[in-house]
């Protein structure tokens, strides 16, 4: 659901923001290519994506979602930057969730971030 429009700043993100939104309403896995935080390798991640949220400290417009391929699994959420993902390469499964794998709080409770958009169950 979008809460807040996308700020000006950010327009060149618009089209990937949009189709991540719809992907977020519709409640579907994804799947993209991810460049590690180091740098060194990239790898095949698949998500349930939650949020898109612009960091208030440091300006990074991120999509937040649950690794579903992790090994071992845990309950934290990732933040991947948008600046690396490239709308072409976000497959969308044909797989959905229903629930939130992580507490509440760490979707509704967001004080350090504008919420662009978000999972809605309601």
């Amino acid at each position: 659901m979008l809460i807040n429009p996308l700020p000006e700043a950010y327009k060149k993100y618009q089209s990937l923001v949009y189709k991540l939104n719809t992907i977020i309403d519709n409640k579907q896995l994804i799947e993209f290519p991810y460049l590690s935080n180091k740098g060194t390798a990239t790898t095949l991640r698949k998500v349930e994506p939650y949020l898109v949220v612009i960091d208030k400290k440091t300006g990074s417009i991120k999509l937040v979602g649950y690794p579903t391929n992790r090994i071992p699994p845990d309950d934290q959420l990732r933040h991947y930057l948008l600046d690396k993902l490239d709308i072409d390469d976000i497959v969308v499964l044909n797989e959905k969730f229903n629930r939130l794998r992580v507490g509440d709080d760490q979707v509704f409770d967001t004080p350090k971030v504008l919420v662009i958009c978000r999972v809605n169950f309601e």
